[in-house]
């Protein structure tokens, strides 16, 4: 509650109202089925890119990194299961220091972390990017 007005002014600052101009267009956009017809094309191509990112991970970082498939979403995880010695932090540690992104699933945890891995990121990627990407990777953490 002591942070209302404040994030109020912020939002205010930022963007004091909706486009309103735009919202016929959308409402147009979504009415006649475009919007339905890029979410199947956005989903086929995430699905593709996600079994880049598989086939990449188990090739390039097989007992280093596990990773299964999962039917939506733009990340997966990798666990480090195998290495409970290696920490999800020294990973992407290794993996910024070869000019590389990646999440240690600690930091998404409020306590003890219940996971030992990484958050991989596919859907903004072509799969040559991914694919280098992983080698990449593979040949930071030796």
């Amino acid at each position: 509650p002591a942070l209302i007005d404040s994030m109020t002014e912020i939002r205010r600052v930022l963007d004091d109202q909706t486009a309103i101009a735009m919202q016929p267009v959308l409402a147009e956009f979504m009415e006649s089925g475009h919007f339905a017809a890029h979410i199947r094309r956005m989903r086929t191509l995430y699905a593709e890119r996600q079994q880049v990112l598989i086939a990449a991970v188990r090739e390039h970082l097989d007992g280093v990194l596990d990773v299964e498939p999962d039917e939506a979403g733009m990340h997966l995880i990798g666990d480090i299961a195998p290495h409970p010695h290696i920490k999800d932090t020294d990973l992407a540690a290794k993996a910024a220091a070869a000019g590389l992104t990646v999440y240690p699933l600690s930091r998404f945890y409020l306590g003890t972390a219940k996971r030992n891995g990484i958050l991989l990121g596919y859907a903004g990627l072509e799969a040559r990017d991914i694919r280098a990407g992983i080698a990449k990777l593979a040949k930071a953490l030796g």
